[in-house]
Parts: structure tokens; C-alpha cells; sequence
């Protein structure tokens, strides 16, 4: 219970600060609404001052981020919890009132309750999510280890913004993974609130708890709600972000001096969600693409420069990671190339392996090779099509959403409608160019939630209603189809163990198992070809910061790339001896199946690694969950080795 009881604490807290800035200044004109805004600026609080006290050790050298800090963090999160209990009360009388009032509320709260219920039972499995054991839970786990948020030289995801990585580093401390996966369903509990709030100004209440309902439901939001990711809380502050901009429009028509203040809070929560992810940046180039379309549209007589505030609001928010990686790479956008600026070689990047990368992100759902009619189409596909397997984007949506488009319909000339198509519509175009994955989709299908609430309106609005319903019904029967349910339930019943759970879910976990039992200190691991899953490396190394005392290199997150370089230009097997010498390499741990394949090493370069390992490693272990893994010693110096039978 000490995860649970951390997490509502947070929320509550966070809660706090928000009503002390938000209130006097903005009213969101519906509880939900308001307590999603407060809450989300609150939690900004939070993740900012334990990133700046991580990077306050890394300038300084100083290992202040530890026990003593946290547990004043924790005292301070409990007395701003305690303060925050007489609006919770005030808050819970509105809500129970109107549920008694409204039958449909009644039923939605109670199936918020079940919902949110069997959410936190599953955020009690061991973290077998693949993005948080790369980085999510891998870099808050090393700041813990070492004390601020150092350099990382084998982990490129580790230079993207880190802003809610902060909280799953508090939740490590005392409530464990439990805690860092209901960080992310908070999220999501954030976000039903502000669904719920804003589709009740647009549409009766039963309309507002279907779209609510349709939302929570969709199979991709379900299966990566309780991990420790960060796609629900980029969703949010997204939607809020484009909720708070509308706003800003409104006002404005009367003059812009009106609509000012609300353009900062947008630039407030646009900086929160570029503070998680580099495509923040998209977002206020869409926010302002779709404030000055409707400028053109409306025509009020003001020149929109609220567009300063809310754009310049968002970049100072988004400086403190950028400063970061600057300083750590010497390149601001690392990893990524930026128009004809070029990339910097620090922490051994090129460019071959930014557009490896960027080739990477865009197979999603068709593969490299693409028209342009075949993205557009991706468009419509990916709610009809996906699956969870990445060349069908990599995830479910549900088909319900293609219907939302029908609201503007039943209201065309109503702002806010418009807005919102215009917002959609080029961020799922942009989409399309770029990496058509559902997870990418997400942050605009809380919008669309709010126009299935205006088409789902009274009795024309019946089967709208009876689609939503039918959907609802089919997507928790996908979720169930790829829950993995059995093998959760025989983990929860005690019949597994833990490692045997994490095994079931992710086969080649007993290799890294055997490599932290059997490397020594001074002692340190390459991976060829196999998973980066940092989170669960923690062989003791030599202490180093190269690049952590968990001692491991890897191919540096693109499988083969450096290794078939050196082999590629080796000569001989004392060639391959000096590129594993220089980085101190003792030990290989390698997927067989992506090193020895016809898809893995070319011919020529697998004929040399094969040479060497004859001469100069020794077999001592091959996974039994998965016979491609297989760990072996390396002897470079003295006579060479012979390899096992």
C-alpha cells in the first residue's frame, strides 16, 4: 500500500500548489476541468524541482539526489496532502450530489472506480514494459545510484526530456515499480477528468460519460496505462494545452489584452508536454498554426501576439533539458539531426545513425517505402487495421473515433468544433509523414472524445450512442485477448516467482540474470545485438561512470552498427581483440539469432566474428528460455580460448 498511498499523496499535493496559482487567476468554467489543470501545473512543481536537484549534482559533482532529499520530499508531499483535504472534501460533496441527481454520473463513478481499481492491481506486476526498462525506470534507477543525472554512453533515449522520469525516480525510492507505474495511470485518471469536463461544456452529461468512457477503454490506453511510460501524460497535457488555447481564442475576440493571461497558462501546459517529448515542439507549432487560421476565419481586430507568450512561455520551459544534453554532447538535439546543422561525434553518435534511427521510427505500419497517398491512408488505417505488432502501428485504437469527424455536422459553426478539427486534422497529417504509430495518435483523441460527446447528444444522437457503447464492449474484449492474463494471474497467486514472470513476458531476461550473478567488479559486459533493457543490468562493473558501475556496453541501441564497423575494417581477429580491449570488454552476452541470421552481420563480417569468438571466447551459459542467448568470457590476453562443446 505504500506505492498507492505515495501516489494519492503526490496527486493530492500537487492538487494543492495548482488551486493556490490556478484558481485566482483562471476558471476553467467545470470541476473537472479545473482540477485537471491544477493538478497537472502542481505535478510541473514537483518533476522541475527534482530535476533541477539532479542536475545540480551533475554540474557540481555533488551526489545530492538520495534518501535524506527524497524523504523531504515525501514530508513535504504529505503536509501539502493534509492541507488539501478540505477541498477534496468540498469536491467529493459536488460530485456525490450530482450522482445522486443523475443516474448515468452514478453509473460512470462506479465504473471509474472498477475501472481505476483493476488498473492498480495490474500496476503490482514486475515492470516488463520494454520503453520503461530501456529508459523510463532506467534512468531514474542510475540517478538513485549515483546520486544526480549523469552522462549516459550506451543509452541514446536517455537524452530525450526527462521531466516525468522525475517522479518515477521519487517512486523508486519507497513505493518500488508498483508506484512508478501508478505515476502513469494518474495520468490517466488526470485526463478522464478533464475529458469529462470538457465534454460537459459542449454536451449533456450521459454524452460526456459515454466519449469519457470510449477514451479509457481503447485497447492501447489500457495495455500501457500501468507501465511506466509517459504516452498518457503527454496525452494530457496536450489536450489541456489545446482546451486552454481555445480558450485564449474566445477571449480574444473581445480584445486581445482579455485573452493574454490565458495564453500564458497554455504556454504553461504546451511546456509541460514539450518538457516529455521533443515533439512538444510540434504542438505549439500546431497550437499557433490553429490560433491564426481561426484569426483569419473570425478576423477580431487584434494581431494574435499572445502567440509570444504562449510559444516563448513553452520554449523556457523546454531550455532545461535542452541545456543538458548541449552540455553533455555538445549538440542541443541530440540525437537527431536539425535542418543543416550537423551532429557533434560526442558520446560516439554520427550521422549514419541518426537517419538509421530516423529510417527506425518511420517503419511503423507499412514499412520504410511509402507514397504519399499510402500515409494519408495510414490516417484512416491505423483505427481500422492495428494491431500490436509494429509493422500495424503497433497498438489498437478503437474504429469509434472515425465517427467523431460527424459533430461538425450537428454544430458547424461552432468554434470550439472547429478548432479542434483544425488542430486535428494537420496533427494527424503530421503524423502521417512522420512515425505512424498509435502511441503518436493519442494525444488528439481526447479532442475527438469531446466531439463524440456532441454527436452522442439526445435522441439523434441514439446511435452515435449505441456505436460507442458496442465499441466500448469490443475493445475490453481485445484488451483481455492480449492481456496476457494467465500468466498476471499466476504471478498474483504466488505460483511464479518474479523472475520467472519476467522470463514468461521477456524470454531472454534469464541471460541478464546469469550476467549479473557472474561478472565480478572490474568486469564489464558487451551486448551484441541484445535487448539494451539497462533497468535490469546490475553486474557490479568497476565503478566508473562509463557508463555506470552496472558495467555494460552495448551496440549502442542499433543492434549490429558499431560492431560490424569494426569488423568490417578488421584485418584479423587481433583487430577484433583491440576493439573489445579498448572499451574493456570481458564479457559478451549475444543474440545469435540477429548476429548470425542472413539478416544480421554481412558475410564476410560474421566470418571474422566467428574467428575470433573461436579463439578468444568460452561459452558459459546459454539461455533456456531463449536458445539464441548465450554468454560467453572473452580471453584477450594469453593463449587463445577454445570455445564450448
Amino acid at each position: 500500500m505504500i506505492a498507492l498511498g505515495q501516489v494519492v499523496c503526490t496527486a493530492l499535493a500537487a492538487w494543492y500548489i495548482g488551486t493556490r496559482f490556478v484558481r485566482p487567476r483562471w476558471n476553467l468554467g467545470h470541476i473537472g476541468l479545473q482540477v485537471a489543470v491544477e493538478t497537472a501545473l502542481g505535478i510541473l512543481v514537483f518533476c522541475y524541482a527534482l530535476y533541477g536537484a539532479a542536475m545540480f549534482g551533475y554540474v557540481t559533482g555533488v551526489p545530492i539526489v538520495g534518501r535524506p532529499l527524497l524523504l523531504v520530499t515525501f514530508a513535504i508531499v504529505v503536509l501539502l496532502a493534509l492541507l488539501a483535504l478540505p477541498d477534496v472534501r468540498r469536491a467529493l460533496s459536488v460530485v456525490v450530489a450530482a450522482a445522486r441527481r443523475d443516474r448515468v454520473l452514478a453509473a460512470g463513478l462506479a465504473g471509474a472506480i472498477a475501472y481505476f481499481g483493476a488498473m492498480v492491481v495490474w500496476c503490482y506486476l514486475p515492470a516488463v514494459g520494454i520503453d520503461a526498462i530501456v529508459y523510463h525506470l532506467e534512468v531514474p534507477k542510475r540517478i538513485l545510484q549515483v546520486g544526480y543525472l549523469p552522462p549516459f554512453t550506451d543509452n541514446v533515449l536517455a537524452y530525450y526530456p526527462m521531466n516525468v522520469q522525475m517522479l518515477y525516480m521519487f517512486a523508486l525510492e519507497f513505493g518500488g515499480e508498483a508506484a512508478a507505474h501508478m505515476f502513469h495511470l494518474l495520468f490517466g485518471f488526470i485526463a478522464m477528468l478533464a475529458i469529462f469536463g470538457y465534454a460537459r461544456t459542449l454536451a449533456d452529461r450521459p454524452a460526456a460519460v459515454l466519449a469519457t468512457a470510449t477514451f479509457l477503454t481503447i485497447p492501447q490506453i489500457m495495455i500501457v496505462g500501468h507501465l511506466a511510460y509517459i504516452d498518457l501524460a503527454y496525452t494530457l497535457y496536450v489536450f489541456l494545452a489545446l482546451v486552454v488555447t481555445i480558450r485564449y481564442v474566445r477571449e480574444r475576440q473581445e480584445s486581445e489584452q482579455m485573452g493574454w493571461k490565458w495564453a500564458i497558462l497554455a504556454g504553461l501546459l504546451a511546456g509541460g508536454a514539450w518538457s516529455l517529448k521533443y515533439t512538444g515542439l510540434q504542438l505549439v507549432l500546431l497550437l499557433a498554426l490553429m490560433v491564426l487560421v481561426e484569426h483569419l476565419i473570425s478576423k477580431p481586430p487584434a494581431v494574435p501576439y499572445g502567440l509570444v507568450a504562449l510559444g516563448g512561455v513553452a520554449f523556457v520551459m523546454f531550455v532545461p533539458h535542452l541545456a543538458r544534453t548541449w552540455w553533455i554532447t555538445g549538440w542541443p538535439f541530440f540525437p537527431f539531426e536539425v535542418l543543416p546543422l550537423e551532429l557533434t561525434d560526442a558520446v560516439n553518435w554520427s550521422e549514419d545513425q541518426a537517419r538509421l534511427a530516423m529510417a527506425w521510427q518511420q517503419q511503423y505500419g507499412a514499412g520504410y517505402e511509402r507514397t504519399l497517398g499510402e500515409r494519408l491512408a495510414a490516417i484512416y488505417r491505423v483505427f481500422v487495421e492495428a494491431k500490436f505488432d509494429y509493422r500495424f502501428y503497433d497498438g489498437v485504437l478503437t474504429p469509434v473515433y472515425l465517427l467523431a469527424p460527424l459533430a461538425l455536422l450537428r454544430a458547424p459553426r461552432q468554434r470550439d468544433l472547429r478548432m479542434i478539427a483544425i488542430f486535428g486534422t494537420v496533427f494527424a497529417f503530421t503524423w502521417a509523414l512522420t512515425t505512424t504509430q498509435v502511441r503518436f495518435m493519442l494525444p488528439i483523441l481526447p479532442a475527438a472524445s469531446a466531439l463524440l460527446a456532441v454527436l452522442a447528444v439526445g435522441r439523434r444522437g441514439r446511435l452515435a450512442q449505441v456505436a460507442m457503447l458496442a465499441f466500448i464492449a469490443l475493445s475490453l474484449n481485445e484488451v483481455y485477448a492480449e492481456s496476457q492474463l494467465d500468466k498476471d494471474l499466476a504471478y498474483w497467486r504466488g505460483e511464479v516467482s518474479r523472475q520467472e514472470y519476467i522470463t514468461s513476458r521477456l524470454p531472454p531476461y534469464g541471460a541478464i540474470v546469469e550476467a549479473n550473478r557472474v561478472l565480478a567488479p572490474g568486469d564489464r559486459l558487451f551486448l551484441v545485438n541484445g535487448q539494451t533493457w539497462g533497468y535490469y543490468y546490475d553486474m557490479p562493473g568497476d565503478g566508473s561512470m562509463t557508463p555506470f558501475p552496472s558495467g555494460w556496453r552495448a551496440d549502442y541501441t542499433f543492434g549490429h552498427y558499431r560492431l560490424e564497423k569494426a569488423l568490417a575494417a578488421a584485418f584479423s581477429p587481433n583487430d577484433v581483440v583491440e576493439f573489445f580491449r579498448e572499451m574493456g570488454i570481458t564479457h559478451l552476452l549475444v543474440n545469435e539469432f540477429a548476429t548470425f541470421e542472413a539478416s544480421g552481420l554481412g558475410a564476410a563480417e560474421r566470418r571474422k566474428l566467428i574467428d575470433f569468438m573461436g579463439r578468444h571466447a568460452v561459452e558459459i551459459f546459454r539461455n533456456p528460455a531463449d536458445q539464441s542467448y548465450s554468454l560467453w568470457r572473452l580471453q584477450l590476453d594469453g593463449p587463445a580460448a577454445r570455445p564450448s562443446e
